[in-house]
């Protein structure tokens, strides 16, 4: 199983740098995180610690991360089927599951490359210059990063397995990030004012439909998780309703798509 997975990973990752892309995404990584850092707040420029660098750029990467992952995987198999290649890879790994399998773990390692390029060295210039204190809640930070991107990877392929051409999946990737980064939330909100008070919305009362429905959106699990590990105030939540379940919606995910991909794939007529 894994003589076929495991070139197929390094396939996918080696294109990848082949195509500047670790190198433009750490980059891009340092450059964002180390920008928001200093001159992220009102006022003076400065550098600010590690904890509240979080604060800072949680809301930039929510938006940034799910594009990248999007991007990454969109094309993996409805352009592969496109160019005619796909093909090829299907007659080298008759048990297509392998496939889906080793596109992911390739896609996923070059998105991990570069966070870990990025996150690292920007870490440091922002530890070097404001302090050390909260690099647990940073190294946190980057871990939730990763499964967001990982997870938006993975609906990318499903799509990538769904649809026949690149257009199409192009299409569905960008209508997915509209989704669940800014209509979702403004669907939420308008539901939560329509059915509740002002004073009822801002309380502790919130219906448990409305933490209910975060785990059915993967940037509101990345954003709840990100405020759990900033907060320094413990509100009321639904016993339900904490890190390490809205980390297990994250894996579910994560596993649902690539089961789906894998079963529309083996379905699929090469």
């Amino acid at each position: 199983m894994y003589d076929i997975i495991l070139p197929i990973a390094k396939k996918e990752f080696l294109d990848n740098v082949r195509n500047k892309w670790v190198i433009l995404l750490s980059l891009l990584f340092i450059i964002l995180t180390c920008v928001t850092s200093y001159f992220g707040s009102t006022g003076k420029p400065g550098w600010h610690a590690l904890h509240d660098t979080i604060r800072l750029i949680a809301s930039p990467i929510n938006l940034l991360i799910p594009i990248i992952g999007l991007m990454l995987g969109y094309a993996t198999i409805a352009g592969e089927r496109e160019k005619g290649s796909l093909h090829l890879l299907t007659v080298y790994s008759p048990v297509r599951s392998q496939i889906i399998i080793g596109k992911f773990i390739g896609l996923a390692t070059v998105l991990l490359t570069a966070m870990l390029i990025g996150f690292s060295m920007s870490g440091i210039i922002i530890g070097l210059n404001a302090g050390w204190t909260g690099w647990p809640s940073y190294l946190l930070f980057v871990i939730e990063s990763f499964l967001l991107g990982c997870t938006f990877l993975s609906i990318s392929i499903l799509l990538s397995s769904f649809f026949k051409t690149r257009s199409k999946a192009m299409g569905a990737t960008i209508f997915i990030w509209f989704l669940f980064t800014i209509i979702w939330s403004m669907i939420i909100a308008g539901l939560l004012l329509a059915t509740f008070s002002m004073e009822d919305s801002l309380g502790e009362t919130l219906p448990h439909w409305f933490y209910i429905s975060d785990f059915f959106n993967p940037s509101r699990i990345f954003s709840s998780t990100i405020l759990m590990i900033t907060s320094t105030s413990h509100n009321q939540l639904p016993w339900y309703y904490n890190i390490y379940s809205l980390n297990l919606a994250t894996f579910v995910w994560i596993t649902v798509c690539i089961v789906l991909s894998t079963i529309i794939f083996k379905k699929m007529d090469i």
